[in-house]
């Protein structure tokens, strides 16, 4: 977290699933890591503004996806692959496991470093250095 421009960088992301066995790993972690940066994206840069369920721009050239410079720089995916003998499910698909828990996280992270909860997403550098400042006086 930057406490002059408010930007937040996660440097590092680290995601546990349980769902089975894989059959490709690298497609596995594609989704897992490629949803985790989806998560980022959703929670700190994408913002699609809309008034009465219309987007209001006329295209996406100010709709902010996270790049490669956004993705942290350490990832680590852990996978569970032994299911409980009675698992009723049974191997799960991993489309977008990967984006679930990423805002929770972040979320809190900004809550504990500057005492206040983010009430919008994505998360503005503004409101973040506001918080600080409330929370150094």
């Amino acid at each position: 977290m930057s406490r002059i421009t408010g930007q937040i960088r996660v440097l590092e992301l680290h995601q546990h699933t349980a769902a089975g066995p894989m059959l490709d790993a690298a497609a596995y972690l594609g989704q897992i890591e490629g949803g985790g940066v989806q998560g980022l994206g959703f929670t700190l840069t994408e913002d699609a503004a809309m008034r009465d369920g219309r987007d209001l721009a006329g295209n996406l050239d100010f709709y902010m996806l996270p790049g490669i410079a956004d993705t942290p720089e350490s990832f680590a995916t852990f996978a569970l692959e032994d299911l409980d003998e009675d698992d009723p499910f049974g191997p799960r698909g991993v489309g977008e496991l990967g984006i679930g828990a990423v805002t929770p996280a972040v979320v809190n992270a900004i809550a504990d470093a500057t005492g206040a909860w983010p009430e919008r997403l994505p998360v503005d550098p503004e409101w973040v250095l506001d918080a600080l400042q409330r929370s150094a006086a």
